[in-house]
This record gives structure tokens, sequence and C-alpha cells, in this order.
């Protein structure tokens, strides 16, 4: 029987980050009445696009245009042969599922990143993928494509899922164009090989993490490769991976539209904004980085350079002060274990 616990966590939480000695109990306490963006910034979320601009004079909107067209056919084209639940209705699972223990467990994991760049490359180009919330309507310039990142991992003894930030589907369900009489709505994830894959649930999410995981309807032939997480946060000056989208992007296909880059975690931040280390009884919240992501690189996976597993999840960036300006700001892997049980 699945378990659930409260929205925005609890003592199991508590006990489970103090037994790790992660957490700080009061510091999670106060933090339980405050929303998450009070203390994390999402400017770089995902970008919303509209199906029609007015006559391109920049590559930003021809950026747009042509992505969105993109992204508008396969949707249409998935809608024929595949189970589709409208943004509305992941919305209320995500608001039901919030909390959720899912009864499968997460295994800590690692995969040989210490290869040529392009052979590691190869090896997780098909983990990350391209998550699109997509309202269509009659009126072609009424449509609007939500953009985010996601990738797959693989619980014990159950379906890999994909795991997303969750403040872009905040952003469509409140979008009017979900209001007209004959609007269509729905989530699907895009692999660099152009492989389309329509979402049909949300499984659990985490608000307070920005952390959402979804269900897909499997297509006959395709296996995700799966991304391995770490349960433990790395340390500060690690150095890590992760696909940033890029700026001058014009195709979803073709290696064009985003790059992976290297970064590195500059510290960490407790759930009150708080300095934090790894390995203290710091509450880890929330991760800094740099360089600051682009727009839609939110949900994409920061990846260990050295171990080769995820060590946390792009949410955005945010000013961190006057001198070091702009940095990117994170959710720490720990968190996705606490959607799933503890191993026996």
């Amino acid at each position: 029987m699945n378990s659930f616990r409260p929205a925005l966590c609890g003592t199991q939480l508590e006990r489970r980050l103090v037994s790790r000695g992660l957490g700080d109990m009061n510091a999670y306490r106060n933090s339980r009445s405050s929303p998450p963006h009070r203390h994390r910034g999402f400017a770089a979320e995902a970008p919303l696009w509209k199906g029609q601009l007015k006559p391109p004079s920049s590559s930003d909107q021809t950026q747009s245009t042509t992505i969105t067209h993109e992204i508008s056919s396969l949707f249409s084209r998935l809608l024929l042969n595949h189970r589709f639940s409208s943004l509305s209705a992941l919305a209320e699972q995500y608001d039901r599922q919030a909390g959720r223990i899912l009864p499968s467990t997460l295994p800590n994991g690692s995969i040989q990143s210490n290869q040529p760049g392009e052979r590691w490359k190869a090896r997780i180009e098909d983990s990350v993928v391209t998550v699109a919330h997509v309202i269509t309507s009659p009126s072609p310039e009424e449509s609007e494509v939500h953009l985010a990142s996601g990738f797959f991992i693989q619980p014990t003894n159950s379906n890999p899922c994909i795991v997303t930030c969750a403040h872009t589907l905040y952003q469509a369900r409140h979008s009017p164009c979900l209001q007209e009489a004959n609007a269509r709505s729905g989530t699907i994830v895009v692999t660099s090989s152009g492989q389309s894959l329509a979402i049909s649930h949300v499984l659990s999410s985490l608000p307070l993490f920005d952390i959402m995981l979804l269900s897909y309807d499997p297509m006959d032939g395709f296996e995700p490769i799966s991304l391995p997480v770490s349960m433990y946060p790395a340390q500060e000056g690690t150095t890590f991976r992760t696909r940033f989208v890029s700026p001058t992007a014009v195709s979803l296909y073709g290696g064009r539209y985003a790059d992976w880059k290297t970064g590195k975690i500059d510290g960490y931040r407790d759930f009150a904004g708080r300095e934090s280390k790894p390995g203290t009884y710091d509450a880890l919240s929330h991760m800094i980085f740099s360089p600051p992501p682009t727009p839609g690189t939110s949900g994409a996976p920061i990846i260990d350079c050295e171990a080769g597993n995820v060590v946390g999840m792009v949410t955005g960036s945010r000013m961190y002060n006057r001198v070091e300006g702009l940095k990117g700001w994170g959710t720490p892997s720990e968190a996705i274990f606490e959607l799933f049980s503890l191993p026996l």
C-alpha cells in the first residue's frame, strides 16, 4: 500500500534528514510556513512561446516560431494514438500527490564519466529530455508552449520515470488560454534523438523542492537510458556537467537545441537562506552553482564529472550579490530520494 505524508513534508522527512546528518529541525519547521520562492528565484524558468508572432526581426523570434511549430506538430500527432492527461488534470495530480512516498526504492549509483567527452555525452544524451507543457487553440495565436528540461531515473522494481521541475507546470496551469472552451492541453517530452512521449500522470511531487515525477505512455521499442542518482551531497567546488538550452536554438533536433556545459558547485543554502555545509546538521535545501543556467534549462540534471551520478537538479537562477552577480540555483539530489521508500 502506498504511504502518504503532508504536502510540504513532515516529521518523517525531519527524522530522515537528521539521521543522515543533513537536517536542522528548527530551520526546517520554520521554513514550512514559507513558500519556496521566497528564497529561490526562477529567473531561468521555462520560456513562454506563443504560436504566432509578429514578422521575425530577430533570431529570438525565429527560434520561438520554429520550436513552437515543432512541438505543436508533435503534440497533435501524439493526441491521435496516446493517452494524454490535460494540464488541468496534471496540476490536480501534482497537488493531490504532493508528498507521496512511492513503494519502490531508488538505488544509489554511478556511471563512468572519465571517458572522452563525446563518448560520455553519447552515453547519456537521451537520458535528458525536453519537457513541453502545450496548450493548443483553434486560434493559432493563442497556442502556448512552456518549456523545461528533465531526466530519466530507474526505481527498483518499477518502470522508468522522469524527474523535472514543477514551476513550469504551475505557470501553464494559470494560463488564460487554458480556460478557452476548445483548448486542448497536455505535456510531452522529447529526447535528443527525436523520440516523443506523452505524459500520463504525476506520480509524486515535493513543492518545497520544486520537484515532480512524471510517468509516460510507453512506446514500442523505446527503452530510455536512466541516470543514477546520488543520495549524498557533492562537496563545494565539485565540477559538474549539465545540459544548457542554447539561446540561439532554432530546432529541437540535430544538436542545435542544447549544449553540454561544465560548471562548479559554489555552495549550499538552508531553508532560511543561510549558508550550509554538507556533512553537518545543516539542512541543504538549495544548491548554488556557476555559470547560471539559460531559460528552459530548469529541470536538467547536475552530474558530478568524477562520480558520474546526478547530484542535483537545476531550478533557476538568482542574483547572488553585487560582486558575483547571477548564480545558478538548484535542488540537491538527496531530495529526490524523499519521494521513494527507504531500502530495507
